[in-house]
């Protein structure tokens, strides 16, 4: 796979490279197999022979332009990085964390906390909200098994204090923390469980985001609904700072990719797109 990257690179996230934004993409460096995970300060790689490198912000104190190899050597099933933590997800459904704010270079694997017979598939870790999908359809606020569960989860997603979950018929639910409208559901209320985000029912919902605090959806016919925190314009809509429904951005048209970071929303359009169903990738 050829990796490609651009945008801050403060930390030296890319080897090779002093500069500080990289305004064009190019390639991010031999030897490297995938991107496993993109945090605040660092990139999570595999290298083509099999070992995981963390690129960029070092284990120790205002050490940057560091590449730390990690001593992980077991299949990795998904990842994922927050301002805070790496955690990995292993083919047996065990997770493996690296805590930043500990200058660790050694990951911890954590007790197992789904139960016996079921496997832990996906991972998405937030601030102050760590989720995980099982096989069998279960949510973990983890360590908590939650009472929700949907055999048809395709994909999660958390934001500092929120979590939206998408499954395979284009649905999307989310709970966690409501304060700033980015659950979706027209209060600034908190959902202790996920619950369907009602405004977005009837439309083909294929790729899902979650910012610090807003949330974005993308149909497979190109529409783009956000909604949340609008403090810095990252829902890319004027007027209102807090917008609590899904709201259709009108401009541009047909988005084919939709990423967000903590007070940004990143998109990539094309002009003629024809997108797959939604299959569901949890086996």
């Amino acid at each position: 796979m050829r990796a490609l990257y651009a945008g801050c690179n403060l930390f030296g996230q890319v080897l090779g490279s002093r500069s500080i934004a990289l305004e064009k993409f190019g390639d991010y460096g031999d030897g490297v197999q995938d991107v496993l995970a993109i945090g605040h300060s660092v990139v999570v790689c595999r290298g083509v022979k099999g070992g995981v490198t963390l690129r960029g912000h070092g284990l120790e104190p205002k050490r940057t332009h560091i590449v730390t190899e990690l001593e992980f050597r077991r299949h990795v099933v998904d990842a994922s990085a927050s301002d805070t933590r790496l955690v990995f997800l292993d083919a047996d459904g065990d997770l493996h964390v690296l805590d930043f704010l500990d200058r660790e270079v050694q990951l911890r694997v954590k007790p197992r906390f789904v139960e016996v017979g079921d496997r832990a598939v996906r991972i998405s870790c937030g601030f102050g909200i760590n989720v995980a999908l099982t096989i069998a359809g279960h949510v973990y606020n983890i360590p908590n098994k939650m009472r929700f569960s949907n055999k048809e989860l395709v994909d999660v997603k958390t934001g500092n204090e929120h979590c939206l979950l998408l499954d395979k018929t284009g649905n999307v639910f989310s709970f966690g923390n409501g304060s700033r409208g980015q659950l979706g559901h027209g209060t600034l209320d908190a959902e202790e469980e996920p619950r369907l985000v009602d405004f977005l029912a009837g439309l083909q919902v294929m790729q899902i985001a979650a910012g610090s605090w807003h949330s974005c959806a993308l149909t497979a016919d190109g529409v783009l609904y956000v909604w949340g925190w609008n403090s810095d314009g990252q829902l890319g809509l004027p007027g209102s700072v807090v917008i609590a429904v899904p709201t259709m951005m009108h401009k541009p048209d047909n988005v084919a990719f939709v990423a967000a970071g903590s007070r940004h929303t990143i998109i990539s359009t094309c002009e003629y797109r024809s997108l797959p169903i939604l299959q569901s990738s949890i086996t």
